[in-house]
């Protein structure tokens, strides 16, 4: 029950920070409409991010696994010295990304977006110089996430994005309006500050000392390096995708790169909420399992694992999908964003949620592999998917517009998780196919029954002329439904008697009847 109570703990936190993330782009829609200067901010205020979450990535998956073996197989002062040493060699390269990228700021902006040019370009490169130096501390922070992790500690890390809505919120509301842009980007910087503050308490508490340290020859160095080589290639080939998909984006019309980038948000919110709470909590636990080298509970630990995804995150596409239009606009139906913005954001929406699940499937495998040290297997295909969806990108934005971006998205998710699947059954022979595939068609069942119960309610809210005509009424009116069909949702999958539900209620009965016993002894 201590897992159940982090993992709400962890979703409370998460939901906060997915609530202020929507304010944040309610208020920049708000405050700066749909047209090339929001463009230019909103690429700006993601380009470090972008960027670093491919050095951020690589930090976080391959330091946990290594920091887990030194501090279990030798002592924690080895793996603070290995810390120490980490942060120390990461902190110089990216200075020196940081260099490079201050020199040819306008150069990568107008190869990696190619839609900005005059003012536009000239914005958004003063604004990208203004944020990057951001990079160095966002070293730290992931490095501490890693070290949490380790100690299986991981509701600060849910928290990690707050301090930057926070800042940016604030920075639009009372900087923007009477000193402009520049000084705005630059309090927005201040948010990263503000990340690495909050990590210093915990660290301290988990016996972490910092010591400066430039140990190249450190055996841990050097197996963190053999790592690095594949994830960077991977990872980033991921981050070029979302640039070329920003670039392709600021191509086909003024406001079209935000409106994408509203949709997109909203979908990995929508993922972020729960599935990726889920992969942190489990990322530590399939790294023990690996150093132990039970493949019996690791193969076990992870079939649960994707079975959980697949039966949270199905329910979330299909209710996505159906009130699309609802959900954007109550969000950000209001101020300069109009209704067609509503509109074309919705539908882009439609497109990106169709890779949910596996998008769920793709991550918690990546972790797998990094728990045996292995980075090659998920580089190798993570760019076979990066170019495809590079392709479908290019040819179903001709197509259909911005929608087919995030269709290429959709299917280039779905490609590379079956990879991943295949993959994983070559590397681990307990690795039951078949297990979760019996359990995902039981999530489709249950899905099925899900479309039912929406299509009768929203009848029912038609026939007896209940339609929402305000947003408090839109608010409502989504709340009630989507309740209503999980709730049917979560009785179907249970009387379907899925696993990793029947354990969870299993647990909960037990737990009910020992607490009522307890009552009766008084």
């Amino acid at each position: 029950m201590k897992a159940m109570k982090t993992t709400i703990l962890m979703v409370i936190i998460t939901i906060i920070g997915i609530l202020l993330g929507f304010i944040r782009e309610s208020v920049t829609v708000g405050v700066l409409g749909a047209g090339w200067q929001a463009d230019s901010f909103i690429y700006s205020v993601m380009f470090p991010t972008m960027i670093f979450a491919s050095i951020g990535g690589v930090i976080s998956s391959i330091f946990m696994p290594i920091y887990t073996s030194i501090r279990i197989n030798e002592s924690l002062t080895d793996a603070n010295k290995f810390a120490s040493n980490f942060i120390c060699i990461i902190t110089i390269i990216v200075i020196i990304l940081i260099f490079i990228g201050e020199i040819f700021t306008k150069n990568i902006v107008m190869v990696l977006a190619p839609g900005f040019s005059g003012d536009g370009l000239e914005l958004t490169s003063k604004l990208i110089r203004i944020i990057l130096p951001t990079m160095i501390l966002m070293t730290s922070v992931y490095v501490s996430v890693g070290i949490l992790s380790s100690f299986k500690d991981i509701i600060l890390n849910a928290a990690i994005s707050i301090p930057i809505h926070l800042m940016v919120i604030l920075s639009l509301l009372l900087i923007y309006p009477r000193y402009g842009m520049y000084d705005t980007m630059i309090i927005i910087a201040f948010g990263s500050v503000l990340q690495f503050l909050m990590f210093i308490p915990k660290l301290r508490k988990k016996g972490f000392v910092f010591s400066i340290s430039f140990d190249f020859k450190n055996k841990h160095i050097k197996e963190a390096v053999y790592m690095i080589g594949p994830m960077i290639i991977g990872t980033m080939a991921i981050q070029v995708n979302m640039m070329v998909d920003r670039g392709i984006a600021s191509t086909i019309g003024d406001g079209v790169l935000t409106t994408v980038n509203l949709a997109n948000k909203l979908n990995m919110a929508s993922y972020n909420s729960i599935a990726f709470i889920i992969i942190m909590m489990i990322f530590p636990v399939l790294s023990e399992q690996v150093a132990h080298k039970d493949m019996k509970q690791f193969s076990k630990t992870l079939t649960k694992s994707i079975s959980i995804i697949i039966s949270i995150m199905l329910p979330i596409t299909i209710i996505l999908n159906f009130f699309r239009y609802d959900i954007i606009n109550l969000l950000f139906g209001y101020g300069k964003f109009t209704k067609q913005d509503v509109m074309i954001s919705a539908n882009i929406l439609s497109f990106y949620s169709l890779g949910l699940c596996f998008l769920g499937i793709r991550d918690i495998l990546n972790r797998a592999f990094y728990s045996f040290k292995d980075t090659k297997t998920s580089m190798k295909n993570g760019v076979l998917a990066v170019g495809l969806n590079i392709v479908l990108s290019i040819i179903f934005s001709k197509i259909i517009g911005a929608k087919g971006l995030a269709l290429g998205t959709s299917v280039s998710t779905i490609f590379v998780s079956i990879l991943l699947i295949r993959s994983m059954k070559k590397k681990v022979v307990e690795f039951k196919i078949r297990d979760f595939i019996l359990n995902s068609f039981k999530v489709i069942i249950a899905g099925s029954i899900l479309c039912c119960s929406l299509v009768v309610l929203q009848n029912l809210t038609i026939e007896l002329g209940m339609l929402p005509n305000s947003k408090l009424h839109s608010l409502f009116y989504l709340l009630v439904n989507v309740l209503v069909s999980l709730s049917i949702y979560f009785i179907a999958l249970i009387l379907l008697k899925l696993d990793v539900l029947d354990n969870i209620s299993g647990k909960i009965m037990l737990k009910f009847r020992g607490n009522r016993e307890k009552v009766r002894e008084r």
